[in-house]
């Protein structure tokens, strides 16, 4: 019973947004649910293999990380880099 209330201390913390260790898994657990989600789409539904997947995300995600830390000391509105990063990510991905 003292070893749940530890364990929900450190992953929660008390803190409304949860603890670092939620916050620091939250964006890579987003990521895969979307790979899996669109991987279920074209594979499962359509009947089409596309190893074209990882490709075209890494080109997205490295265009996006590029942009978002270029436009950092120009834009401190974090909202406003990230819109950025995504629009610059998806152009690049669809050039690839």
């Amino acid at each position: 019973m003292g070893s749940e209330n530890v364990y929900k201390r450190q992953v929660y913390n008390g803190m409304p947004g949860g603890s670092s260790l939620i916050k620091g898994l939250f964006v890579p657990i987003c990521a895969y649910v979307i790979m899996a989600v669109s991987l279920n789409l074209t594979v499962g539904i359509l009947g089409e293999l596309s190893l074209g997947h990882a490709g075209f995300m890494s080109v997205g995600a490295f265009t996006g990380v590029v942009t978002a830390m270029s436009l950092q000391s120009a834009i401190p509105s974090d909202g406003v880099r990230l819109a950025l990063a995504i629009v610059m990510g998806a152009i690049f991905a669809g050039i690839a």
